[in-house]
């Protein structure tokens, strides 16, 4: 009688113990694209604050969209997942709106010592972009991608913008230069797994980045940063 009753008590502890394993993966999976979604927020506001603001402020009012890479945020679970993850927000500029956020994961042939672990926010200026977005797959620079012009934002204050390019990267580093070749054979992937932990469902780039944005606290104060960013403050009364 002895042993069964302590059997009874081992079965239960394993099957709370089973539970609670399972809870905290899933909480893992709620709390890492949130994670993200913090760390993008935060990239916004360093950039916000540049001194070259002007500049960035300029060109994200033109932006059709948005692509945010934190430096190395913290997503929660460990993941080896080839990649940096990214945030992708498309942007209606005549309407002053912003879509709800995708997750990217950002992968590239080779880093560099100065600006492979740097904060880059992408401006996608053109139609074409936005619409591989959309897809969940765009390749940037070489002969196949599309044409990026990096901004080096603490070296450069009179930079020029080039205003044609596909997509207009400002770059966060301390020292030294990004060369035009820099961003060669770097691409951008949809991260089915980022999309659904924040959606709770699977949810495709395309019908995500068709929607308005969600009103959740994070999200809110990443659109809030870029709309101040665009010279939009949601804190000053009309």
């Amino acid at each position: 009688m002895k042993r069964r009753f302590t059997g009874l008590l081992l079965a239960k502890a394993a099957a709370v113990c089973a539970a609670t394993g399972l809870l905290a993966g899933a909480m893992a999976g709620i709390a890492e694209p949130h994670n993200v979604i913090e760390a993008a927020r935060k990239t916004v506001e360093d950039f916000e604050g540049n001194p070259h603001r002007t500049q960035f402020r300029a060109t994200i009012r033109r932006a059709n969209a948005v692509v945010i890479l934190p430096a190395s945020p913290s997503t929660g679970d460990g993941s080896s997942r080839k990649g940096r993850p990214a945030v992708a927000v498309v942007h209606d500029g005549g309407r002053g709106s912003w879509s709800r956020p995708a997750f990217f994961r950002v992968s590239a042939s080779g880093d560099d010592a100065t600006a492979g672990d740097a904060d880059v926010i992408f401006l996608v200026m053109k139609t074409g972009a936005v619409r591989q977005l959309k897809e969940g797959s765009m390749e940037l620079g070489g002969s196949d991608g599309v044409d990026v012009t990096s901004v080096t934002t603490g070296v450069e204050p009179g930079i020029e913008i080039n205003a044609t390019a596909d997509i207009l990267a400002f770059v966060d580093v301390d020292q030294g230069e990004i060369g035009p070749s820099f961003f060669d054979h770097w691409r951008l992937t949809a991260d089915p797994a980022l999309n659904k932990g924040y959606y709770d469902e699977a949810s495709t780039p395309e019908s995500i980045l068709s929607q308005g944005t969600v009103r959740t606290p994070g999200v809110e104060k990443l659109i809030g940063g870029l709309r101040i960013a665009e010279g939009i403050d949601d804190r000053t009364p009309p």
